[in-house]
C-alpha cells in the first residue's frame, strides 16, 4: 500500500477542465503548455505523483512543480511561462547600447583621471548615471553581466 498524498487535491470546475483539454490535445500549443496541462488533468482525475511521471516521462520535481504552483497560482497562471534562470538579462536593448557606448567614450570625458574604462569604474558610473540617462536597469548592473554583454557584441572588455 502506498503513502497518502500531503498534497491537496486539484479541483477543477467545468470551464477549467474544458480549457485544460483544449490545451493537452491542441497543435499550436508549445509544448510545455500541453505538458503542464496533461499533469493537472491527470492530478485533477486523481492519479498520483509517480503514475504521472510515468505516463508523461517527465522527472518528478517538475510534476511536483507544476502541482504546487497550480494550488498556490490558481490553475490558468500556472500555464503561462515564467522566465527561470538563463532567459535573458531582463535589461532593455537601449540599456545595453547605452552602457557599450559609454565604454567608447573616454572616462575623462566623464571626469575621471583614467585614459581607459577599468570594468569596475565603468560598472560603478553605469550604476550611477544610467538610471538618471533613462535606464533604471541598470542600477543593478554587476560587473559579470556587464563582461557578458560585451562578449556578445564580439568585443570583449579590455582594462585600459
Amino acid at each position: 500500500m502506498g503513502r497518502h498524498s500531503m498534497r491537496a487535491p486539484l479541483i477543477l470546475d467545468d470551464k477549467a477542465r474544458k480549457q485544460l483539454i483544449e490545451i493537452a490535445y491542441s497543435p499550436r500549443e508549445t509544448e510545455s503548455r500541453i505538458t503542464r496541462a496533461k499533469v493537472l488533468l491527470a492530478y485533477a482525475g486523481g492519479s498520483r505523483v509517480s503514475m504521472i511521471v510515468k505516463y508523461l516521462h517527465i522527472n518528478r520535481p517538475r510534476v511536483i512543480r507544476i502541482i504546487d504552483q497550480a494550488l498556490s497560482m490558481g490553475v490558468v497562471a500556472s500555464l503561462e511561462e515564467r522566465r527561470g534562470r538563463n532567459c535573458g538579462s531582463g535589461r532593455p536593448g537601449e540599456a545595453i547600447a547605452w552602457l557599450l557606448a559609454l565604454a567608447e567614450q573616454p572616462p575623462s570625458f566623464y571626469g575621471y583621471r583614467a585614459e581607459g574604462w577599468t570594468m569596475k569604474t565603468l560598472v560603478s558610473h553605469a550604476r550611477k548615471f544610467g538610471p538618471m540617462a533613462g535606464h533604471p536597469s541598470l542600477a543593478d548592473l554587476s560587473k559579470v553581466s556587464a563582461y557578458r554583454y560585451f562578449a556578445g557584441q564580439g568585443r570583449p572588455f579590455r582594462a585600459a
